[in-house]
């Protein structure tokens, strides 16, 4: 299925469109009434009939597609030292009574380091 484009901008999905003047148009070109408990169906800038809902235009990929990116990421670049060193750490802190709580701020530099 072909997306469907704004008429006055190229670059926006379609998220309306009229069928009498056959005209889609995106969020930026239709202006939504809104009051509390009301519903305003928007309207054809053009000729002021009601406009039928497309969807919102974000189609999103299938899981199978992006899983290899998701699970190979913290391996790729600055995420390598991370887990080299939040391993070594994890092995070194045996157990005992501080163990959960470096564990956790472990977790955490993983977290911000690796991922973000």
């Amino acid at each position: 299925m072909a997306k469907t484009l704004c008429d006055y901008h190229s670059a926006a999905p379609a998220t309306w469109e009229c069928e009498d003047c056959s005209k889609s148009y995106c969020g930026k070109c239709v202006v939504l009434r809104e009051e509390p408990g009301k519903y305003y169906p928007p309207r054809c800038p053009l000729c002021e009939k009601e406009l039928e809902f497309l969807g919102t235009g974000q189609h999103a990929k299938p899981f199978w597609t992006v899983a290899p990116m998701l699970f190979t990421y913290p391996f790729r670049g600055s995420g390598i030292p991370m887990l080299a060193v939040a391993g070594g750490l994890g092995y070194l802190s045996g157990t005992g009574l501080f163990t959960l709580p470096l564990l956790f701020l472990l977790l955490a530099l993983i977290i911000r380091y690796a991922f973000g």
